[in-house]
């Protein structure tokens, strides 16, 4: 394991926050972080949302009124062929901050180059519209993935970089249908947040959308079972998956008897990985902290075993240690790897932000990170081989945060083709290198499987 050392100054350093993923439960600290005031733009007014009403048409007359356009929704899904196109220099659209926004303009920007989570975002739309038709469904139930289409469709968009430079665009319709899916969000929408919890957040909503569409989907086709076909009943009650979807298993052994439980498994959407080291938790009173050098350092801690005290062994009949290592079973399409560089200082009582400069790769292999590989880490020559078994991945965005824990600024870059790289902060966009984006402080990054 590659580990550097930071000077913290004179105070003492608390024990390790690993970031690791709880299985079971919440994936990070989810500490607020904070974007500066003079980030904060003009708002612009749009039109409100109508109050929540019962449809008498078809949820698909909703969706084509959306975009004005029905044609616009016989072309749900796109190729990487199209997402790549325009080798020539081009540009994409800014967006709105509409009040400490940021945190939010950074997801989109990233997410809006990963051409399967873009596909899946078409899907649900299209498995909306074609699964509710003239029927009487809350319109404000199934709202939030139709605006973040909305707004996705329009990122796609590249323009000349020395022809006439887009507007910037408006997410307030999106922003509008997503407090509608939580209180606290609706409350703190213009306060400063943490985009990887935003994250969460909106895949969330989507799933939500997903499943309403779902459940009134199964009762029909209770009722209707004797009147549809076999092939119809399949077509109606599949539903979209996820892209970002992954599954990670746990594996623990006890210590005393070297009996091993059976795995665990928990589904994740993002990796959350730790940037400091499991040494500060045996040097907790030193005045160094370390941290790892590297994204593939973090993945290596992430996935290596750890000894734990005072689980109870269903053998022994007793707490004992036992060794826990968790890998990846199952490989999403669109990989999410999430920076954890918040650290709680034991003696200052506060969460301090990491600004370590962690490497990171424009391709990446996780290969050896994954479950069947696990007996084969320690091979170096084997672990950092092309082969990759479906776990080779290419970046397309970078979520970079800019400030202390308790403020700052979001900005993203995002790939728009081979030659291509954007850096985008709110309305401004303007052209960069990979090599630019390769030398940011990574927070989020996004990689798309190769």
């Amino acid at each position: 394991m590659i580990a550097t050392e930071v000077q913290v100054g004179s105070e003492e350093i608390g024990t390790d926050v690993s970031g690791r993923v709880l299985l079971g439960g919440k994936m990070e600290d989810r500490s607020p972080t904070y974007e500066s005031a003079n980030h904060v733009v003009n708002r612009l007014s749009e039109t409100v949302p109508s109050p929540t009403r019962k449809l008498s048409s078809p949820l698909f007359n909703l969706i084509v009124g959306e975009y004005g356009d029905e044609s616009k929704l016989a072309h749900v899904s796109i190729s990487k062929q199209a997402m790549r196109e325009n080798d020539k220099d081009c540009i994409v659209p800014g967006l709105l901050n509409l009040g400490n926004t940021c945190f939010m303009n950074s997801v989109l920007q990233a997410f809006s180059s990963s051409p399967n989570f873009y596909a899946f975002i078409c899907a649900v739309v299209t498995y909306i519209s074609s699964s509710l038709e003239n029927e009487n469904i809350d319109e404000n139930s199934v709202c939030a993935t139709t605006s973040l289409k909305r707004v996705l469709d329009q990122l796609q968009h590249k323009y000349a970089d020395s022809g006439l430079k887009p507007g910037p665009l408006n997410t307030r319709k999106l922003s509008n249908d997503l407090c509608k899916y939580n209180k606290s969000f609706a409350k703190a929408i213009h306060e400063q947040q943490d985009a990887h919890e935003f994250l969460h957040f909106l895949l969330e909503a989507v799933e939500k959308d997903i499943e309403e569409v779902c459940s009134y989907n199964m009762g029909r086709i209770f009722f209707d079972i004797t009147t549809k076909a076999d092939d119809e009943l399949m077509k109606v009650s599949e539903k979209p998956s996820s892209p970002l979807s992954g599954r990670l298993i746990n594996e623990m052994t006890c210590l005393t008897c070297y009996r091993e439980s059976p795995p665990s498994s928990a589904v994740f959407s993002v990796l959350s990985l730790p940037i400091v080291s499991r040494l500060n938790s045996e040097t907790s009173n030193s005045r160094n902290l370390h941290t790892l050098s590297s994204l593939w350092s973090s993945l290596e801690e992430y996935t290596s075993s750890e000894r734990i005290d005072g689980v109870f062994c269903h053998h022994c009949k007793a707490k004992t240690t036992v060794r826990r290592r968790i890998t990846i079973e199952k490989v999403p399409k669109v990989l999410c790897l999430h920076l954890n560089r918040k650290y709680f200082h034991l003696k200052a009582h506060k969460m301090i932000k990491i600004e370590q400069h962690v490497e990171f790769p424009q391709k990446l292999d996780i290969s050896p990170f994954l479950f069947y590989n696990r007996k084969r880490w320690y091979d170096d020559t084997l672990a950092r081989s092309p082969q990759s078994n479906g776990a080779l991945y290419e970046l397309v965005g970078v979520i970079v945060h800019h400030g202390a824990s308790n403020g700052g600024h979001y900005t993203a870059y995002r790939k728009l083709n081979e030659k291509k790289w954007v850096n985008t902060s709110d309305t401004h966009v303007v052209p960069t290198s990979i090599h630019e984006v390769l030398r940011s402080n990574l927070y989020i990054g996004v990689f798309e499987r190769v």
